[in-house]
């Protein structure tokens, strides 16, 4: 399919996309959430079970580093990272573990993909591999279990 006819499958219908270099990373341990907060942008007071929030990581001089998608999975959160930027995301937060946080960064980009479907009938392409469509902000948890 050409890039004007996704386009337009995008405005009038469907269409979707394969994003190759997406990013998504674990962390895990007893502080992950209190990392993220020193870490991030966003309240993560907000990150509830099957709950999507997005949040910037950001330097200490202020400078955006990354955008995430977090998702709570338990004891885990996953974060989508922007496409290209997992392996110095990955980098750079496990530069700001201190030896006292309990709180491990994994990265599985490798081990996951990403596809984006868009457009008026999206949720009719879903419906017809029996997805139901989460509510916005939400996560259907079996939908996002990278082992299956």
């Amino acid at each position: 399919m050409t890039k004007l006819k996704s386009y337009e499958a995008a405005l009038e219908d469907a269409a979707c996309f394969y994003q190759p270099d997406a990013g998504l990373l674990h962390l895990s341990g007893s502080d992950r959430i209190d990392f993220l907060q020193r870490q991030t942008t966003n309240d993560l007071r907000l990150l509830t079970s099957n709950r999507v929030i997005n949040t910037v990581l950001t330097s200490p001089t202020a400078r955006i580093l990354d955008v995430f998608c977090l998702i709570d999975k338990g004891e885990t959160i996953s974060a989508l990272s922007l496409p290209g930027r997992h392996p110095e995301t990955e980098k750079f937060l496990r530069s700001r573990i201190f030896f006292s946080d309990n709180v491990s960064v994994t990265d599985i980009s490798l081990e996951s993909g990403q596809i984006y479907i868009v457009g008026p009938n999206a949720s009719e392409v879903l419906k017809s591999f029996n997805i139901q469509l989460p509510e916005m902000d939400r996560v259907i948890d079996s939908y996002t279990d990278h082992d299956g």
